[in-house]
């Protein structure tokens, strides 16, 4: 698949905002997932936060358990009940490290934040309406951006935000990208004005302003 050959355009202006931008994102993906070289890593089946203690005390309760399912022998479920309940108490230790450790490292590493926060967030890539720092709570996209810049000093050429896409990929390839997304842009904030145009609280303010502004001449 080239992506010189998708008409991005012609697509945006016969769809929705939302598939353009699932369109958009999945030829990105693709090229990323296809062109740009990785490190294969295996994927572990246990959270990257269990420690190696906890790892092979979970492979060594199922032994038991194993056993006891054919058995039925109370030993061997004695045996297994303690080591559930060993790795109950390790998870938790090990949870908490984790929060720790990645409270602390947050200030300083960006990439842990949004790796915390899609791990804890699998179902949605939507990030709360309201977030607070130190004494400050916002609530709109601005503020959260400026509380952002304020905990890390964002260089925002570099910066990589919960898309996980690197600018430095959006900046080579814009010669390519360019024309997608300025019309992405152009769609959303033409459906933003239809809303608000047809937003009875609009109206009314629109109004009040209108009346206002003709007692002035």
């Amino acid at each position: 698949m080239i992506i010189q050959n998708v008409d991005f355009i012609e697509y945006f202006n016969k769809n929705s905002i939302e598939n353009c931008l699932n369109l958009f994102y999945y030829h990105i993906r693709y090229i990323m997932d296809h062109f740009i070289p990785k490190i294969q890593i295996r994927e572990s089946e246990y959270p990257k936060w269990f420690s190696k203690e906890l790892r092979t005390l979970i492979k060594q309760k199922k032994i038991p358990h194993n056993i006891y399912k054919y058995s039925n022998n109370i030993t061997n479920y004695q045996k297994f009940s303690n080591l559930r309940t060993k790795c109950k108490h390790l998870r938790h230790r090990d949870y908490t490290l984790h929060i720790q450790i990645s409270q602390n490292a947050v200030k300083s590493n960006p990439k842990l934040f949004w790796e915390f926060v899609n791990e804890n967030n699998k179902n949605s890539h939507k990030l709360p309406n309201t977030m607070s720092y130190l004494d400050k709570e916002v609530n709109n996209g601005n503020d959260i951006i400026d509380i952002f810049n304020e905990l890390w000093n964002i260089n925002y050429k570099t910066a990589i935000g919960p898309d996980e896409i690197s600018p430095l990929f959006l900046k080579k390839c814009a010669f390519l990208l360019t024309p997608a997304i300025t019309s992405l842009f152009n769609k959303y904030f033409s459906r933003t004005m239809e809303i608000l145009i047809y937003n009875p609280d609009f109206q009314k303010k629109q109004q009040m302003l209108n009346k206002q502004l003709l007692s002035y001449i």
